[in-house]
């Protein structure tokens, strides 16, 4: 069974502060855990990024082989990515044998006030743009093995949730 955690959500949803909040829980039980940021990703793979669709792909593409990668290896990749499409979402989880999909559900107006990098001031000012919320639509994964509230939960609570659900699948297990 793959223990890859992705969480996915509107970008400025909360994803990487729960994923880091999880990644430190699964430390404190022993667990080699790591984050696999899209942000970090991205910057290597395409250091000037376009965002257009077969670049997203690409990227996601890559990011879920080194999570499975990591997953052989015995370390839990816990990958926080905006992962906007089912499409993309199908794709990864294809290619990572598998995931454990986290939604990080937060209303768009809470995603715009705290965005840390001034993504969505940005996204607004252009007409066209690819920004999954704004220009591009997110599409909410029906599949997801649970939704947590990051627009109201704080990241530790959250994590906590979502470690209690991974025990409750037998994750840790093996």
């Amino acid at each position: 069974m793959s223990r890859v955690v992705w969480i996915t959500g509107l970008p400025a949803s909360g994803k990487t502060s729960l994923a880091r909040a999880l990644v430190a829980l699964l430390r404190e039980r022993g667990v080699d855990a790591t984050l696999v940021d899209s942000d970090e990703t991205r910057s290597v793979i395409t250091p000037q990024p376009t965002y257009e669709a077969a670049e997203r792909m690409l990227v996601y593409r890559a990011m879920a082989y080194l999570a499975k990668r990591l997953d052989e290896s015995g370390t839990v990749p816990v990958v926080a990515a905006t992962a906007h499409a089912r499409e993309l979402r199908n794709e990864v989880r294809q290619i990572a044998g598998g995931l454990f999909l986290v939604h990080a559900s937060a209303p768009l107006a809470i995603c715009e006030a705290r965005d840390p990098k001034g993504l969505y001031e940005r996204a607004r000012a252009q007409e066209d743009g690819a920004m999954p919320g704004i220009h591009v639509r997110y599409e909410a994964p029906d599949d997801a093995d649970l939704e947590v509230d990051t627009g109201g939960d704080d990241p530790d609570g959250a994590a906590r949730r979502v470690l209690d659900a991974l025990d409750h699948r037998g994750t840790f297990t093996r």
